[in-house]
């Protein structure tokens, strides 16, 4: 049977059920040779440092609206002509 430790990589907070909620963060530095870290900290580690706090919240996928089809328009129209 395989056991998966989740370890944070700043303050290497260990957990075996993954509830210490660990986020991924990855630091580029642009130089002559791209630097590219990646890392996983736990939601504590990143509001002691400040990357996550109440007003810095994790980024959450805005909801894009897409744009009217060419059959909703013309409904549109038509509902307008009609109560026009």
């Amino acid at each position: 049977m395989k056991k998966v430790t989740y370890t944070c990589d700043r303050c290497h907070a260990t957990d075996q059920t993954n509830s210490i909620d660990l986020l991924p963060i990855q630091v580029q530095v642009f130089s002559f040779k791209s630097i590219v870290k990646t890392a996983e900290w736990c939601r504590n580690c990143l509001n002691i440092t400040g990357l996550l706090s109440d007003t810095n919240p994790v980024l959450e996928v805005e909801k894009i609206v897409p744009p009217p089809s060419i059959e909703e328009i013309i409904r549109e129209i038509i509902r307008e002509e009609i109560q026009s």
